[in-house]
């Protein structure tokens, strides 16, 4: 009678360490699903502000060259490289407003950020890395690849995920011609997406 019941407690021990093992496997499954929703909410987070920033840039730019009159510059602004244009607008701003008061060794620099790739021109799009920014040289578009790409979705765009942006300058068309001419008035610089998207978490 104590072997049958020693076997019993024997099988018992084994069924409740079964049944640990799929719970502990199911909450760490729960715990990496959580986090990696919560790793996509960032990457969605890290885009906006970077393209907020980056249209502060560009805004930045359109003003130094109405306060400089630098006017035949302004429609390079349609279609340019957010990034470029980023740091261009950080060294004017220091240059012209803090470089007689400010040591050189104090200056504020602007650097891209390492997730991004630069120009390209034609690029293997599955051969480049995800979470990554590039200009497309072509297109004159700004490209960033989606890292979480389960919790994205961008109707009728083939794969890789990705989101396109376009640098637009906003103007009065005065003359009506459809561009932007010196006897138009500039207002502000966008970056828009050029695809519908959208986050599912």
């Amino acid at each position: 009678m104590r072997i049958f019941l020693d076997r019993i407690t024997r099988d018992l021990s084994r069924l409740e360490m079964a049944f640990a093992v799929i719970l502990i496997s199911g909450l760490i499954w729960v715990i990496f699903q959580r986090s990696v929703v919560l790793l996509a909410h960032a990457e969605r987070a890290y885009i906006q502000a970077t393209i907020a920033n980056l249209q502060r840039g560009l805004t930045m730019t359109m003003l130094e060259m109405i306060l400089t009159k630098n006017y035949e510059r302004i429609a390079s602004l349609d279609g340019a490289n957010p990034f470029e244009q980023a740091a261009s607008s950080h060294r004017t701003a220091f240059d012209t407003a803090y470089a007689s008061a400010v040591p050189a060794e104090e200056k504020i620099t602007y650097e891209a950020p390492e997730r991004y790739l630069g120009v390209l021109t034609d690029p293997d799009l599955t051969a480049l890395q995800k979470g990554r920014w590039y200009f497309d040289g072509d297109n004159k578009e700004l490209v960033y690849l989606v890292e979480y790409d389960r919790y994205f979705d961008a109707p009728g765009q083939p794969p890789p995920a990705r989101i396109r942006f376009k640098a637009r300058l906003q103007f009065h068309d005065i003359n009506g011609n459809g561009k932007f001419d010196l006897t138009d008035k500039p207002s502000t610089m966008t970056l828009k997406s050029l695809n519908e998207y959208k986050w599912s978490f």
